[in-house]
Order: C-alpha cells, then structure tokens, then sequence
C-alpha cells in the first residue's frame, strides 16, 4: 500500500450530516490548528481560537468533505440547511474563517479551487476516542451502571422539558405589568453586534407577543451600516405562505416597521400581501448613539408615530393590519426570526417592548433618561445566540 492509499484508509467514513462528527474521531488536527469534536473549538498551540458556532460548523463541514471541494451553494445547503441567505454570506464567513485559523507565516488552510469550490488544503491527522475501545471491554456490570446513568440523564432532560414553558428571563432585565425590559446582565454593557453572525434569541413566550393590542417599541442604538438591518424580530415568515408578526428594523440608514397579520400573501409588496412596511424619515445611521421609538395605535388612521431622540418625526396608517400579530417564532434582537439574516452592526442598548401606546412625553422622558450602555472595545462581544 503506498502513502496515498494509506492516507484515504485513515480518512472517516461519510456521515449523512455534513456538519456531524464521526463518533469514532474525538478531534482531528489540522496542521498546527485541534479542532475538538467535545468542546467543538479550534486550538493552536493550547490557545483557543474562539470560533463562532456557525464558523465551527462551516469548518467541520469543509473538514469532513476533505478533499473534495464545496460550492457555496452547497455549503448552504449543508451549513445553512433551510436558513435563506445569499452566496455572499458563505464568502464572508469563509474570510472570517480564514481570518480565524490564519497561522503566523500566512499559511492558507482553506483554498478556492475555480469553478469547483473551497477546500482544506492541509492534511488531517484524525484522534480516535478511545473510549469507544473501553466500553467494548467493559463488563455487564459496567454496563448497567452506564444504563442507570443514560436514565439519571434522560430523567434530567426530562426535568428540564417540564419547564419549556416557564418564562426564559436571560436578557430580560426587568418586567412590569405594560412593559418587557431587554438589556445584558451588565448594566452598562450594550448588545454589541458584528453584523457578520451576532443576534441575540429570547424563546416564544406569551409576554413577547402583541396579539391584537396596541404596542409601542423603544430602543438605544448606534451604527453607521446602511441597508436593512433589524434591531427586534418576532416574526414567522418562509417565504412561502402568510406572514405574521412585528420588526423594527433600519433600512438604509432610516427607522421602519413591519406588521403581518397573516391577511394574504408572504411578500410585502404585493397589493394582496399579509405585511406591510411602513418607513420613516428619521434618520439614524451616523454613528452616534439615537432613541429610536415607535408607537402603534392600531385603529387609528394617524396610529403609527416614530420618534428619534424624543421627537416625532412622521406618522403612517396601520388600520390595514388588524389581525393577530402573536406567533410561535423567538424573539431576536439584531435578526429576524424566521432566518439569520439582516444582521445588524452596531451596537444596541436596552431595547423596551410596551404592551400599550406611549405619549409624546412618555417617549420624550425615555429619551431625557439617558443611556448608560456602551461598547467599549471589540472584544466585549453582547451578540450571543441563546
């Protein structure tokens, strides 16, 4: 058997899901570069690289593929699964990757092959678990004590299924009978966002809908990222049939809002659709920090108000959409819910959810209290998916 055949022989059998590890492998070096299958974490040199969980999967992906090069279509299809996104988004994330594993003589792990698709270019050295071996070894009264352990673990799941239901407070920083706080444990820490993979997910829950009631949204926010980008999400929408919820959102520099109340088709701008955008001229873009609001009194033709920095600034119709708004989607800050997509960059303060329309001076007194939280260097990352 010469060298190459040997290496195919050492190479792991393929797995139905491309960003799933043979059990038989506990991690496998990459050059310099360990990437651990239990921590699902990259190493070099005992250092972690602090991989993000979808540039883990992207590179479990091109590691398990090796050598045979991925389009950006299919790694969409493998990496991405159902999530809508564009060919650009796969570009990015394999610069970011790249970034991310880049050694310190400019080694390239990751090659693009013209008109094939991106590629390790670097050979694997697979770590077998050994405890696989063990446990074939183990006697049956090893066995039964690993049973009685798979059953304390199912019964913990279990437990925690019970729970599914109870109220998820991770960033929700304060409840009160009209309104849901949202912020970071640390009280001066804004929700700081790369614009590349950062959102932050709070479960569905019955306080994070809308229903059929008046609402109103208020936000801190800075960036100077112009495009679509949101800054709260609870909303279902495939593409495909009836769109229901609410997003506030920046779309090329100025605040806007959506309502879909399931009324006809997913796509907005189409006369007989289920949303509606309602855009603003309040411009808030520059950089510097805003108080971005708006109020939604549904059954007024004049209802929808949008406010920055306290004042009003236009006011839209929102009577078209006065079916439900309440859906079984989470809720995201700087995402939307159905997909990872328009991704916001920039940083985001205490975002306020009120189950009722807020006054002129209501918004006025938000603004007037100041923000307190900030981002103070760029590895204070707040964008963590929970």
């Amino acid at each position: 058997m010469d060298k190459n055949q040997k290496h195919m022989s050492e190479q792991p059998k393929q797995v139905s899901t491309s960003t799933t590890t043979p059990q038989q492998y506990i991690g496998v070096w990459v050059h310099d570069v360990y990437v651990s299958f239990t921590e699902r974490k990259a190493f070099r040199e005992d250092i972690d690289l602090n991989l993000s969980d979808l540039s883990y999967n992207l590179l479990i992906c091109l590691i398990i593929k090796s050598p045979t090069p991925l389009s950006s279509r299919e790694l969409l299809d493998l990496v991405w699964g159902k999530v809508v996104t564009a060919d650009e988004n796969v570009k990015q994330r394999i610069c970011i990757l790249r970034k991310q594993l880049e050694h310190p003589e400019k080694y390239n792990y990751i090659k693009n092959r013209r008109g094939h698709g991106y590629y390790i270019d670097a050979p694997l050295k697979w770590k077998k678990n050994n405890l696989i071996q063990i446990l074939k070894k183990k006697t049956n009264h090893q066995k039964v004590v690993l049973s009685s352990s798979i059953s304390v673990v199912i019964f913990i799941i279990l437990l925690l299924a019970s729970n599914e239901n109870q109220t998820n407070t991770t960033h929700i920083a304060k409840i009160t009978s009209d309104s849901v706080h949202l912020a970071t444990k640390t009280k001066d820490l804004a929700f700081c966002l790369d614009g590349f993979d950062d959102y932050i997910e709070l479960a569905n829950q019955d306080i994070l809908d809308v229903g059929l009631g008046d609402f109103s949204i208020t936000a801190w926010i800075r960036t100077k990222a112009l495009g679509q980008h949101i800054i709260i999400d609870k909303q279902f929408g495939d593409q495909i049939s009836d769109a229901r919820g609410y997003a506030f959102y920046i779309d090329d520099g100025y605040i806007a809002l959506q309502l879909a109340d399931e009324g006809g088709t997913w796509y907005c701008q189409e006369t007989d659709s289920s949303c509606t955008f309602y855009n603003s001229q309040a411009f808030a873009a520059d950089n510097q920090w805003h108080h971005v609001a708006v109020s939604i009194d549904r059954d007024k033709v004049d209802g929808i108000r949008f406010y920055l920095n306290g004042e009003h600034i236009d006011s839209h119709d929102p009577t078209n959409r006065q079916g439900s708004l309440s859906n079984s989607m989470p809720l995201r800050i700087g995402s939307r819910s159905s997909y990872i997509s328009g991704l916001f960059q920039g940083a985001i303060g205490e975002v306020v959810l009120h189950h009722k329309v807020l006054t002129p001076p209501a918004i006025q007194a938000h603004f007037h209290a100041g923000n307190s939280r900030h981002c103070y260097n760029i590895a204070q990352k707040g964008g963590v998916v929970l």
